[in-house]
């Protein structure tokens, strides 16, 4: 989780390197967030019949800082 909140700290930082544990763990809780949301989001329309978008928040927060986190890992591998 430290690595997830480490990346969503350095929002806009393009600058820098990003170790490989903190690509990886991002994209893990990412993957993680988004499954969850979306059976949340399943759940609701079944139940409830209303189309939540908790899934569509979650994307639009996380988008920048996976950008981001990929473009700081491709720093550490030596790609520009």
């Amino acid at each position: 989780m430290y690595w997830f909140i480490l990346a969503l700290d350095k929002y806009f930082t393009i600058k820098g390197r990003a170790q490989r544990k903190e690509y990886w763990y991002f994209y893990l809780f990412m993957t993680i967030g988004q499954i969850s949301l979306s059976l949340a989001d399943m759940a609701l329309i079944y139940f409830a019949g209303v189309s939540g978008f908790p899934n569509f928040l979650f994307f639009l927060v996380t988008i920048i800082p996976a950008f981001t986190v990929c473009v700081r890992r491709l720093h550490d591998t030596g790609r520009s």
